[in-house]
């Protein structure tokens, strides 16, 4: 709801023109229509060309629409970025544009404009200790890897128990004064950064959050994997570091004759003892 609120009518009408808004039923937060009169029902007199070409147009209707619907979550989440970068686009912008909003319960986001400007700040937070761990080292990668990136966003890391001094000041919320497990990170964004590719650039900070988690989990498989094959090593070591049972045993020796040896016994002299462990 606080999504829809910022822009969500304005993305409905523009991305789905053809659906319209209804009454909301119980348990969901929006309910879309859509006309279905364009599509014909095939007649028990029409021919087999009538009835495949009625066919058809029903199958072009419905993946149209289906495929539409299937960006759905997409075009909400971009939404209120969106908003935000076709006003600094116009040059529009001003700190009244300010929201605040949640992805989920642990996914807060805060976009503020300022000049010509735009800040986005992620607070990032996970309950996992391996989940935050691996976190933190991303999120300071992404810091150190703007150096070889050509006219980068400004990407700033808080400390996990350090509000920046411009979200304290622009919103009095429990969100911002909330601690995080892996504080919050902060992009700035001039003209250049979101005007001309404006889409993608709504759609990765509107997928920022799954893009971390796919790298944290992926980081992990990946550690998972060394493991297993580590441990698999160690075992296959371990097998073949086998102990002769104890008892006298016969071995040829280099002149061919048989040698009596009793392993794992008590002390012998002489060459039955050589070969003794």
């Amino acid at each position: 709801d606080e999504i829809f609120n910022i822009d969500g009518k304005n993305m409905i009408a523009t991305r789905f023109p053809d659906f319209k808004i209804d009454a909301t039923k119980t348990g969901y937060n929006i309910t879309l229509s859509l006309d279905c009169s364009p599509v014909d029902k095939p007649q028990e007199n029409d021919n087999k060309a009538t009835k495949n070409a009625i066919k058809q147009v029903e199958e072009d209707f419905f993946t149209k629409y289906s495929s539409q619907l299937a960006y759905f979550k997409r075009h909400l989440f971009a939404s209120p970025f969106e908003k935000i970068f076709n006003l600094g686009k116009e040059g529009k912008l001003s700190l009244d544009n300010k929201v605040e909003f949640a992805f989920s319960d642990d996914s807060i986001c805060w976009i503020i404009p300022e000049g010509d400007q735009i800040g986005v700040f992620f607070a990032i937070n996970f309950e996992n200790k391996t989940e935050k761990t691996i976190a933190k080292l991303i999120l300071t990668e992404m810091e150190v890897a703007k150096k070889h990136v050509q006219n980068p966003p400004s990407v700033m890391k808080t400390l996990d128990d350090k509000i920046p001094d411009i979200l304290a000041k622009n919103f009095n919320s429990e969100r911002v004064k909330a601690k995080y497990s892996n504080g919050i990170i902060a992009f700035t964004l001039f003209k250049r950064h979101y005007a001309e590719n404006l889409e993608r650039s709504a759609t990765m900070f509107s997928q920022f959050r799954q893009y971390l988690k796919y790298h944290i989990h992926a980081s992990m498989t990946y550690l998972h994997g060394r493991m297993r094959r580590r441990v698999g090593q160690l075992q296959k070591t371990n097998n073949q570091a086998k102990f002769e049972e104890e008892g006298k045993k016969t071995y040829r020796s280099l002149k061919g004759k048989n040698v009596e040896v009793n392993v794992g016994g008590e002390e012998e002299k002489g060459p039955k003892s050589l070969l003794k462990k």
